[in-house]
């Protein structure tokens, strides 16, 4: 491997490491604030557990069963079996009504309507190069001892891309 090759390697290792650590402190920064909440709620265990069971004289509480300081979730669970069931009442009233289903059916309508505009395109296409390809394959090779195209680019594409490695 040539020096400006390895170069070019390095300079692109840097600059994806860089990238991957300018996302982990300014887009994810939470996930490691939870990483250090989530330690400092072991130790607290573990002083817990020492406590009760090595009958040590310390203050200890476990904070692993209260809500994450960081992350500020609301709870989605319900508390009991009864708001369980006003809930999914509500979902399921929610979830078949006519309204709904007009708007189910409207996206199916409109990805329908997408799909049919890109089969224009593709169809077309498609069948024009399947004609090409067949009229090239279906000429007979009278140039003995010569390369092909289609050969002459294999060959050009494996010289750059696998015979080096």
């Amino acid at each position: 491997m040539n020096r400006r090759l390895r170069a070019i390697n390095i300079i692109l290792t840097i600059l994806i490491f860089g990238g991957f650590v300018a996302l982990a402190i300014f887009v994810y920064k939470d996930s490691y604030l939870r990483v250090w909440e989530s330690l400092k709620d072991l130790w607290n265990s573990l002083k817990f557990f020492g406590k009760e069971v090595f009958m040590l004289d310390i203050e200890a509480q476990p904070t692993v069963i209260d809500y994450s300081k960081v992350l500020h979730w609301k709870n989605i669970l319900p508390e009991s079996f009864d708001n369980f069931g006003i809930k999914a009442k509500a979902y399921f009233s929610l979830f078949a009504t006519g309204e709904n289903f007009n708007l189910y059916m409207s996206n199916i309508a409109t990805g329908l309507g997408n799909f049919a505009k890109s089969l224009v395109i593709i169809i077309p296409v498609g069948l024009i190069l399947w004609l090409i390809i067949k009229a090239m394959y279906s000429k007979c090779n009278t140039k003995h001892n010569r390369d092909t195209v289609p050969l002459k680019v294999y060959k050009k594409l494996m010289g750059i891309t696998y015979h080096p490695i």
